[in-house]
């Protein structure tokens, strides 16, 4: 693809995802899009085949952005642990790899309920089954990057033994329903904060698994300060 028509795709794609924010589901039309984006519908599908196309490229590019923010905050914990406790280094990774999603899906909500619609009813998405397969193994290799962390966690000796994918799909439910609460908090935010929400819930799971509440709490405050720093 050229960089020309990458642009091009990209601004359809981003275009998409603004529709989705603003309106839900039913907003996003080929009609709309095109309207969006300053095109006729006829040169929008030279891009992409259809609405339901564009939206498992939406979700393929938010499995994307996912990975390479779990890589670059992983990169950023080992760096600020060097200092640390073999257990407690190991802790501040599978942390900040967590609060990174939490908050890249936090700042785009369009990614995170359109990542849900994909998840949760994906028949109504996908128009193959290869698609529906692509979209699942991205998703199971940021489940198996969070369980490798898990993993890597329980031979430090922060955490008990345990199944790991069990255990990061435990982290990946807790984040995405105090993520539910994301656009109410926008309304109330005195009301509702979604970042001590999802910090009280990964504490209490990683405690649950064997981390004592100091190094439960040092890793989820450290992770933000390395965040903040990066």
């Amino acid at each position: 693809m050229t960089r020309r028509r990458r642009a091009r795709s990209d601004a359809i794609l981003d275009a998409a995802e603004a529709l989705l924010l603003e309106g839900g589901d039913g907003a996003l039309t080929m009609r709309a899009l095109a309207q969006r984006v300053e095109m006729t519908p006829g040169a929008v599908y030279r891009y992409f085949g259809g609405r339901m196309e564009i939206i498992a490229a939406l979700g393929q590019r938010t499995l994307g952005r996912c990975g390479s923010a779990l890589a670059e905050a992983e990169t950023l914990a080992r760096s600020a642990g060097g200092g640390l406790p073999p257990e407690d280094a190991q802790l501040l990774v599978l942390a900040t790899s967590v609060r990174r999603y939490l908050m890249l899906m936090s700042d785009g909500y369009a990614s995170f309920r359109l990542f849900n619609l994909l998840l949760v009813d994906f028949r109504a998405f996908f128009t193959s089954p290869d698609s529906h397969a692509r979209f699942m193994a991205g998703f199971r290799a940021l489940l198996q990057h969070t369980a490798g962390h898990i993993d890597a966690s329980v031979a430090a000796g922060a955490l008990r033994p345990g199944a790991a994918m069990d255990r990061a799909l435990g982290l990946f439910s807790a984040l995405n329903g105090a993520l539910m609460l994301v656009k109410t908090a926008r309304g109330d935010p005195d009301l509702i904060d979604v970042e001590a929400i999802a910090g009280g819930l990964v504490r209490g799971l990683l405690r649950g698994w064997g981390a004592d509440e100091r190094a439960a709490s040092e890793a989820w405050t450290r992770a933000g300060e390395v965040l903040a720093a990066g």
